[in-house]
This record gives C-alpha cells, structure tokens and sequence, in this order.
C-alpha cells in the first residue's frame, strides 16, 4: 500500500473511531470522568494507536473527552451550566441562520415546516420524534451560502447531543418545545425574519428553564441512557 493509501486509511479509520467513541459517551457507555485508557481502546476496537491518538484528539476538539498527561483521555464532566452556555450560543447562531435562510423560503418549504411539525406533536416515541425535530432543523436552519456559519452550528449539534437527551426523553420538555416551534413556523408563515429570530430565541430561553427543573430531577450525568443513535 502506498503512502497517500496508508495515510486515507488511517484517517477513515480515526473517523470511524470517532463516531463509535463520541455514541458510546453520549448514550453512556462511557461514563463522565471515566479515563478512556489507550491499550484498552485498541485492544477492544482492533486498531492502533495512530488512529486512536487522532480519534481522541478530535473528540477532545469536540469537548467530549479531555486529555491529561499521564491519564490519558477522560470523558467530559456534564454540568447544568455548561448545558446552558452551548444553548445560548446556538440560539444565536441559529436567529443569524434564520434571517438569512427565510426570505429564500418556498410555498413548499413552509408547507414541509407545517408537516413536519404536525407529525412532531402526534409522535410519542422519543426516538422517532428526535429524526423530525432534526429534519425541522436541517430544512429552517439551513444557509449553504454561509459555509462557516454551517460549519458552527453543526459544531454545537455534536456538541449539545448530550444534552439533547433531555429534550427527548421528556414528555414535558418535548411538549414545551412544540408550543414553541409552532410559534416560530407561524412566524415563518407570515415570512418576518425578525419575528422569526425572536422566536428562536423564546424556544431556547423556554426551553432552558425547562431543562433546568428536569436536570434538578436528573442531574447531567445521571440521565438514563437514551439509545444508540437516538440524539442526532
């Protein structure tokens, strides 16, 4: 195999590590704090360590793992604050997204908004209900013109998965949550970008206060574990 060939495979390899480590600390697997030891990882993933030391690196970029001298890789605690901080910063993004994605808007995509959130307020099963709040997002937020602001947000999307499961495993939270999106798609109705902006941001401030009484319940770190593949 030829240098360029190793060089591919390898960094396939990391980033398929990377997805395997970053679903197994957001489902649990990997508990907050436990040391993510290199041998053990290797031996358990059959890899080396060259693509196991990138896999990490990129998980710490994420905030998912931090890496100490002579401990090696930890998993990243979880805390109230830290949860809320990502969610500002989304907030954000997302009203500079929105501004800049609505007026592009079609009939057809308003109508696919109202479909999409009509199924979301029929749909009891967490897991169904976290793929249409993903492709809610993925058809409102969505401004291809704006590579680096894509980028971002994407980021914090890895970044709040752990989070997330709050969203999808409560009932309350998940009903918040619709109230305030049908708020935000008749904003989008009426094309006001700015009316629009406002009510991401209203989502995201209801929807802190929300997350904040159910993690006095289930503290970060103590949610059971919400399934594979579940918080996209």
């Amino acid at each position: 195999m030829s240098t360029p060939d190793r060089l591919a495979d390898r960094r396939t390899i990391a980033a398929r590590l990377v997805e395997t480590i970053r679903e197994n600390i957001i489902t649990q697997v990997y508990a907050p704090g436990q040391a993510l030891r290199e041998a053990e990882l290797a031996e358990q993933f059959a890899v080396s360590r060259i693509p196991l030391r990138e896999a990490l690196r990129q998980l710490e970029a994420e905030g998912y793992v931090t890496i100490q001298p002579y401990r090696g890789a930890i998993v990243t605690s979880m805390t109230v604050d830290d949860g809320l901080e990502i969610a500002e910063i989304h907030s954000a993004l997302l009203q500079l997204a929105v501004r800049r994605a609505l007026p592009r808007f079609s009939d057809a995509d308003l109508q696919r908004l109202t479909d999409l959130l009509a199924a979301l307020e029929i749909e009891p099963d967490g897991h169904r209900w976290a793929v249409l709040i993903s492709e809610f997002y993925a058809l409102l937020f969505n401004v291809p013109d704006r590579p680096r602001l894509m980028g971002l947000l994407q980021a914090l999307r890895l970044l709040s998965r752990r989070y997330r499961v709050y969203l999808y495993m409560s009932d309350n939270l998940r009903r918040l949550a619709e109230r305030c999106l049908r708020d935000l798609a008749d904003a989008c109705q009426s094309r006001d970008p700015e009316l629009a902006a406002r009510r991401v941001e209203a989502y995201f401030d209801t929807l802190g206060r929300g997350y904040r009484d159910e993690a006095r319940m289930h503290p970060p770190g103590n949610v059971p574990p919400f399934g594979r593949g579940s918080a996209s």
